[in-house]
């Protein structure tokens, strides 16, 4: 049995996504995949119960994800907390005896839990796991994130197999890999490779999306699994709007519920979804034409700004499931790049 822990210096990343778009690449080669979450800091842990689906896992959700630690429960004892790592340990057995391969995916980010040596590093002893880092390269800076990850786990001699860099910039993608072949020299760890920013692989559906603004779907249902990719605000003339709407695609498009008129110019676009404010119910001229273009239509009671405050306030990163074939197939693309040979060979020593 192996046991891969990822983690990531920061939370929000995209960890759930590149674990299910691993575990499918790994299906590939006929190996049994399975998923654990030893530490949720939710209840009604979404992504555990989305992955569940997706690997088609039969054991119960406390097995996959056996604890809920939040924030405010950090006045843990010592007696509690080695009732919590007895809780993991039997999870890990029941799931170690089922898969080849189990995907370990830590809460929040790597140091979360660590005043009750709960971390990552302390779950990876627990859990007897190989550790993948996820470094979101934003900047330059991210360098002194992984030297900073790499004493971190070398304390507790963990076997770091590699850190990958997520989400960079195509405008510094370029000077991230240069510097990347300098300071990886300098270290042990391996760089497996360099994600570039790609909205599609995060992208968020309608109805994740829907779960932040709470909103009211008033037409189609069947289509809240469209990606959305971007956003863009109806908020100006008619003229102007319809050439706006086309400058990007697969998004989701905020209007004022009192500007009929410029949903049906959305429509005429490649727009994932309607969202309109105000509370201010749309004609029915305006959910016949969505319905026929396979866009829902969602209703809100806030005004526009504080839908899209909202909106950017609380980044979504959208799970992976397997009727999304632009986004599997946008990962297919990325795990080309990857050392994904190297994870398999440190699977197996």
């Amino acid at each position: 049995m192996k046991n891969l822990m990822i983690t990531s210096v920061e939370s929000r990343i995209g960890k759930t996504t590149f674990i299910l778009a691993l575990a499918k690449k790994l299906q590939e080669s006929s190996i049994k995949v399975g998923y654990f979450k030893p530490i949720s800091d939710r209840t009604d842990d979404r992504d555990v119960k989305d992955t569940k689906e997706f690997l088609g896992m039969s054991e119960d959700e406390s097995v996959i994800s056996p604890v809920v630690i939040t924030p405010w429960e950090y006045d843990l004892e010592t007696g509690e907390i080695e009732k919590i790592v007895k809780k993991i340990r039997n999870s890990l057995k029941i799931l170690n005896e089922q898969y080849d391969v189990l995907l370990i995916e830590t809460s929040n980010s790597m140091s979360y839990l660590a005043s009750l040596d709960l971390s990552s590093r302390n779950l990876a002893t627990i859990c007897d796991a190989k550790l993948l880092l996820l470094l979101k390269g934003s900047s330059e800076t991210v360098f002194d994130s992984l030297f900073l990850a790499e004493s971190f786990y070398n304390d507790l001699q963990i076997h770091f197999i590699g850190a990958l860099m997520a989400r960079v910039p195509i405008e510094i993608k370029e000077r991230i890999t240069d510097l990347s072949k300098v300071f990886f020299k300098k270290i042990e760890t391996k760089c497996i490779g360099i994600i570039p920013e790609q909205p599609i692989l995060t992208a968020p559906t309608v109805e994740e999306i829907n779960l932040i603004i709470n909103g009211k779907l008033l037409i189609g249902d069947q289509f809240k699994d469209n990606l959305i990719v971007d956003y863009m605000v109806g908020a100006m003339e008619l003229e102007a709007a319809m050439k706006h709407f086309r400058t990007k695609t697969k998004k989701a498009v905020i209007i004022g519920g009192d500007r009929p008129a410029l949903a049906t110019a959305a429509l005429e676009s490649d727009t994932s979804v309607i969202i309109l404010t105000g509370g201010i119910y749309p004609p029915q001229t305006v959910l016949s034409a969505a319905l026929v273009k396979g866009v829902p239509v969602i209703l809100v009671q806030q005004d526009t700004f504080s839908v899209v405050e909202q909106l950017v306030s609380n980044p979504i990163h959208g799970g992976l499931h397997l009727n999304q074939r632009d986004k599997i197939k946008a990962w297919e693309s990325v795990f080309q790049t990857l050392d994904l040979e190297y994870i398999i060979t440190q699977l197996n020593e």
